[in-house]
């Protein structure tokens, strides 16, 4: 007897554009994607990736392995990924928005909007509820982005297109 295998709703993952260039949440508001509302991500792929810069120079004229020296920490970078019908009323709508994410000039909150899936999830465990005077509703753990690069891919004889975020985890800005 065969069993049927269990397929649930993945999680969905959300941007808000803040507007502000500081976390102090004050100055001019510039552009915001989705005019500050919540973009939403169905069933995306959300990827981490963490790295340091370490100085590994040979040593010249010397045959044995040279000395790492720890030299700085890079940010943390996110790779956000998913596919969209491009039959969808609102395609249009959403390419718009993730192009004007990375024009925009304001910082980001990256946040994982299922609460009902029990799912873990990177937001929750490395971000943070506030960021200065930013933050998602209060009670949702949230990461400070800027992104980076946006591409997607649309394949004329398939009804889906693939997308891709680049993102990059930045820390509180104060007052510019």
């Amino acid at each position: 007897m065969r069993r049927k295998k269990e397929i649930r709703r993945m999680g969905q993952y959300a941007i808000i554009d803040t507007g502000y260039a500081n976390t102090s949440n004050s100055g001019t508001q510039e552009t915001m994607a989705n005019s500050g509302n919540a973009i939403t991500f169905n069933s995306a792929k959300l990827t981490y990736a963490r790295n340091v810069s370490i100085d590994e120079t040979p040593n010249p004229s010397r045959y044995e392995d040279s000395e790492l020296n720890y030299v700085t920490q890079n940010n943390s970078q996110l790779v956000l990924t998913g596919v969209v019908a491009r039959d969808e009323a609102a395609y249009e709508t959403l390419l718009l928005n993730l192009d004007t994410l990375c024009t925009t000039k304001g910082l980001k909150l990256l946040y994982y909007s299922d609460s009902t899936d029990g799912y873990k999830n990177v937001p929750s465990a490395l971000g943070s509820i506030t960021h200065g005077s930013l933050q998602v509703d209060g009670t949702i753990k949230s990461l400070l982005i800027r992104v980076k690069n946006f591409s997607i891919a649309e394949d004329s004889a398939k009804n889906l297109a693939r997308y891709t975020l680049t993102i990059t985890v930045t820390k509180e800005v104060g007052l510019n």
